[in-house]
């Protein structure tokens, strides 16, 4: 059997991005939570096209993230990314807006409910990593592109 390698602490969506592209099998990361606390959302297109988020409205960090603290999504109605199916965005069960309201009024709920989305967004990321092999580097490739190009 090959030597596994791994990571204990990523503190950003680029540095699990450079761990899986250089092999290592186990990444651990807090990514998820400290988003949430931040009042950020992983945006990333997470499908099979390398298209971008069709939605204009949304400008991703460097970390693939929207800040829904930010007064744009104050009337904003979309889920926090079409198409997701974490609690939060199916069935668009709580919009943008109302999520911002809730970082606004300060209530625990906005947190829980970016925890929920982000911890589902990382789990279908590393899933997708680990069914990639030989197309990993072009998965990668395809969120660096969503990134940069919203830089």
């Amino acid at each position: 059997p090959g030597t596994e390698f791994s990571i204990l602490a990523s503190k950003s969506l680029e540095q699990v991005l450079d761990a899986a592209r250089s092999g290592v099998t186990t990444i651990g990361s807090n990514l998820p939570a400290t988003w949430a606390r931040l009042h950020k959302a992983l945006a990333l297109d997470l499908a099979s096209s390398p298209a971008l988020l069709p939605d204009t409205n949304v400008s991703l960090d460097e970390d693939g993230c929207i800040d829904l603290s930010m007064v744009k999504y104050f009337r904003d109605t979309a889920p926090i990314l079409p198409g997701c199916s974490c609690p939060a965005c199916q069935d668009n069960r709580y919009s943008r807006a109302y999520i911002h309201h809730l970082i606004k009024a300060k209530e625990l709920l906005a947190s829980i409910l970016l925890f929920g989305h982000n911890l589902h967004q990382m789990l279908l990321l590393t899933k997708k990593m680990s069914v990639a092999g030989n197309d990993l580097s072009s998965l990668c490739g395809r969120i660096d592109k969503q990134i940069n190009l919203n830089n």
